[in-house]
Order: C-alpha cells, then structure tokens, then sequence
C-alpha cells in the first residue's frame, strides 16, 4: 500500500543521508530500484540508479537475490524508454550495458509462468536493440 511504501521510501533516503559509505546502503538502493522497475516507475528507477553510479562503493552491487543491480537496473530502463518512445536515452544505455556489462546476466521479468532464464547482457542488448530498430 501507499503508507508502507512511503515508509521504506523515507527509511531508504535516510540510510542513504546516514549511511552512505555503506555496502548495505547501496544493496537498499538497487532492491528499491529494481522494484520500482518492475512497477514501471522510470522516474524513481533513474533516480535510484542515478545515486548508485554517483557512488564509486555502490558500482559493483549485488542484490540479496543474487542480481548484479546496475546492469539489471538499466536493461529495464531500457525496455521502458522502448515502450515510451524515448529512443535517444534507450540508445545510450544500450551502449552502456554492452560497453561494460556485456558478460553480466539479466534477470528479465515474466508477468505469468515460470522464470526466464538469465541471459548475458550481450544477448539482451541485442535483442533489446532490434526491438529499437523497430520503434523508431
């Protein structure tokens, strides 16, 4: 619900004023981004992410879940800016990811069934890229 929501977004801010050197602190930030992703929240996804690359501690995150959170975070950025037109931002990502995550693996959301499997970054942004191609 709203109420808890705007409580563990409070309590995030506050680590991250409090905290900020903290491991734990950047690994809240990519849970929260992450599942602001998957609620399609771009906004709140790129401020998040906008904090961990800001922080040079925050660069190699992994989630409690085991997800390498800057790669992940992005190929959901990316798939969002697809769908909202916003081709220019979904490119320069895309360079991003496989400039420097391409041997990283995505977890890609499924809305019913089983998990995909991971995939490289490689793999995604290939496929991410296409589906661009087609958008423009």
């Amino acid at each position: 619900n709203e109420e808890s929501k705007a409580k563990r977004t409070e309590s995030l801010n506050k680590m991250v004023e409090d905290f900020p050197e903290a491991y734990a602190t950047g690994v809240a930030v990519a849970e929260q981004a992450l599942t602001e992703a998957l609620d399609g929240n771009s906004s709140q996804v790129e401020a998040y992410l906008q904090t961990l690359k800001d922080s040079a501690q925050y660069g190699d995150i992994v989630t409690d879940q085991g997800v390498e959170a800057l790669p992940n975070i992005q190929a959901f950025l990316v798939q969002q800016y697809i769908d909202q037109g916003r081709v220019d931002e979904a490119a320069a990502l895309l360079d991003d990811l496989s400039q420097n995550y391409a041997d990283s693996l995505i977890i890609e959301p499924t809305t019913a069934g089983p998990p995909k499997p991971p995939r490289t970054a490689a793999e995604v942004v290939a496929d991410l890229r296409q589906k661009l191609t087609t958008t423009k």
